[in-house]
């Protein structure tokens, strides 16, 4: 039992580590109430050995263990008793209510400190998918509760955009600077309101044609936002304008070609298929969105 203390002071609470400990703490009473038993013929160790297990279980499972878990581990962190934190840890089980790791990682990413960018990460992700399955009726009470905050401080996570793109298309890893080429990643939304069925980039300079092409299936009902984003790996000659030939094809059977264009001197990696205004699609550089 000393060593469940010493292992959950020094590196936070776990599901398993609460269950050890509840485990414990029963043949901690267990082999008390035997001992007690032998010098006490008529003490009832069995009823209460039955009592503190149904006890501490009734109490495991009443008292949210994900709240638990994710506010001991955060203040620890916070407050400086725990250099590290486990924040896979804190999300807890995707399949689990979202409630209680949104605060928690939402204390964490509005901090300075290590672990801000990867709490961003989870915020949002968490914040993209509630918002695109919530129905008119919350599923339960911290389905509502996780509503309400979220729409509390709507503006404030959805700053942490940024923060989500580096960590999920892996901004941070990239361009990766060769000999005679850069490689680099590309996220574009699709801003028009033509209805679009498919999307092809052609790599002007991908050398293996096997690979010379991505396609993308638009898929609406797929996507949380109006504008979806597309990630898309490319390589492309250092000192190129034109990287890729875009190739789109509406539901109406309708073809559109406009180019991804891109030199060694801009940075931004992020681009919007917007309406030319003149019936047709262009390919534009924008900043973060």
């Amino acid at each position: 039992m000393s060593k469940m203390v010493l292992y959950i002071s020094d590196m936070g609470l776990t599901h398993k580590r609460i269950v050890v400990s509840i485990i414990d703490i029963v043949l901690f009473v267990a082999f008390l109430s035997v001992i007690i038993k032998l010098f006490a013929g008529k003490f009832p160790y069995m009823k209460v050995i039955m009592c503190t297990f149904l006890l501490l279980t009734t109490a495991y499972f009443a008292v949210s263990p994900e709240y638990v878990i994710a506010s001991y581990n955060t203040n620890a962190y916070l407050s400086g008793k725990h250099k590290e934190v486990d924040l896979e840890c804190i999300r807890g089980d995707y399949m689990t209510t979202d409630y209680s790791p949104m605060i928690h990682l939402d204390k964490i990413a509005r901090g300075e400190n290590s672990y801000s960018n990867e709490a961003k990460f989870f915020v949002y992700g968490i914040y993209s998918s509630h918002m695109k399955f919530y129905g008119t009726v919350p599923d339960s009470v911290e389905d509502y509760l996780l509503h309400r905050y979220i729409l509390k401080n709507e503006e404030r996570i959805k700053t942490y955009k940024t923060a989500y793109d580096n960590q999920y298309y892996c901004l941070d890893n990239y361009p990766v600077v060769f000999s005679d080429y850069t490689e680099d990643v590309f996220l574009i939304t699709i801003d028009t309101d033509k209805e679009i069925e498919r999307i092809i980039f052609e790599n002007k300079f991908m050398e293996d044609e096997n690979y010379d092409e991505y396609y993308f299936e638009y898929d609406e009902d797929y996507f949380l936002e109006k504008n979806p984003v597309i990630d898309i790996r490319m390589k492309y000659i250092n000192d190129s304008d034109v990287i890729a030939d875009i190739i789109i094809t509406g539901k109406d059977g309708q073809t559109y070609e406009c180019p991804l264009v891109r030199t060694v001197n801009d940075s931004s990696r992020y681009y919007s298929l917007k309406d030319d205004g003149k019936g047709g699609l262009v390919c534009v550089q924008t900043g973060a969105y």
